[in-house]
């Protein structure tokens, strides 16, 4: 999958096959380390580029969870 950010609140992901979903926050992940699920609270970027969640008031890089979503 891809993702693209578009402002704070709106994530749109792309998957494969070209298709496109709008995620608006608060939406769920799952933490890939423990496999817990938490909410992303606002959606963020860093000096780089790189896409950052704010979860429970903390900032973590995307690549540390997964989205599961049926397209």
């Amino acid at each position: 999958m891809q993702f693209q950010y578009f402002n704070p609140k709106i994530l749109l992901v792309i998957n494969p096959h070209g298709q496109i979903r709008t995620l608006h926050t608060p939406f769920r992940v799952q933490h890939i380390a423990n496999e817990s699920f938490v909410y992303v609270d606002e959606i963020i970027t860093n000096s780089d580029k790189e896409l950052l969640y704010l979860v429970n008031g903390k900032i973590a890089p995307h690549s540390s969870f997964r989205i599961i979503i049926n397209f």
